[in-house]
């Protein structure tokens, strides 16, 4: 597998890194957890990307993206609104989103919000936000609700799911 791409993305006034490996298949973006970089999913993005493009980031205030200084520029609307400026910058009109912890949490909220539109989900190790204590059972009912209103409009999911774990 060759380098991958970058792709330029603009949050706002942010600038994010943005790397795509492959270049054909459905489209799968996967955030970092924090204190991470897109370098963490490289191993799987070598993998998945036979048959897939990935879209790997590294997050605002991370490795090589921007790092605004405002506390304000972290809340998670705004981690929420960069992964979909990297979604949009890719020109990806579906995508199948996943992360680990931080990254999680973010593909969760970005799932829900766009929902009905365009995305599927996987994620590992989900957090819903820092200092948020919610009952783990909730958590896993919503995370199936979502995939379940998901899954027949991403037949290639579960495809996708079997890649990233055989990667592990």
């Amino acid at each position: 597998m060759s380098a991958p791409a970058r792709v330029p993305v603009r949050s706002g006034p942010i600038a994010l890194h943005a790397e795509r490996w492959g270049h054909a298949g459905p489209v799968v973006v996967l955030g970092h957890g924090f204190g991470g970089s897109a370098r963490n999913f490289r191993p799987q993005a070598r993998v998945l990307s036979v048959h897939h493009q990935v879209l790997l980031f590294d997050a605002r205030g991370h490795a090589r993206s921007d790092a605004p200084e405002a506390p304000a520029a972290y809340r998670p609307e705004c981690f929420v609104a960069d992964l979909g400026a990297v979604l949009d910058a890719s020109g990806a009109e579906r995508a199948i989103v996943g992360g680990l912890s931080m990254g999680a949490g973010v593909a969760l909220r970005f799932a829900i919000e766009r929902l009905a539109t365009r995305i599927g989900l996987c994620r590992s190790a989900t957090e819903l936000g820092v200092g948020r204590v919610l009952c783990p059972t909730l958590v896993e009912d919503a995370m199936a609700d979502l995939v379940l209103t998901a899954a027949p409009r991403f037949p290639d999911a579960n495809d996708v799911l079997a890649l990233y774990e055989a990667a592990l």
